[in-house]
Formats: structure tokens, sequence, C-alpha cells
């Protein structure tokens, strides 16, 4: 979410760069790399964070279940 939106503006400033300046075909491979290795970690943190919060969640539904059977 507000990765993706960091990620982005990240792209654009590079893409600006890119069309303004004079940057050597290495440059650009490496900048091309660097922002697609980020957004992949981007996205494989948004898909762990959603795990975590599915994870953290059952487990308190699963730790008030076992409150509400020892109350019993």
């Amino acid at each position: 979410m507000n990765n993706d939106k960091n990620v982005q503006r990240l792209r654009e400033k590079y893409e600006q760069l890119r069309d303004h300046a004079e940057l050597t075909e290495p440059a650009v491979k490496l900048f091309e790399e660097i922002l697609g290795e980020l957004e992949h970690t981007a996205g494989q943190n948004e898909r762990l964070r959603k795990v975590i919060l599915k994870q953290s969640g059952s487990s308190h539904r699963m730790n008030s279940k076992l409150r509400d059977a020892l109350m019993e």
C-alpha cells in the first residue's frame, strides 16, 4: 500500500532522470535491476504482512477458544 506508492514514486523519479539526463547503459541496467528487486521485495513484504496478520488473528481466536474451554 504505502510501499507501493513509495516504489512507484521512485520509479517515476528514475524515469525522469533517465529521460532528462545522460545515463550510461550500465547505469540504466543497474537502476532497472534495483527497482525490479525493490518491487519484488515490496510485494513479498505485503504478502508476509497479510500472513502474519492472519496468523495473529487466528491464534488470538484459538486462545479465546482455549480460555472459554478452561472456564467451563
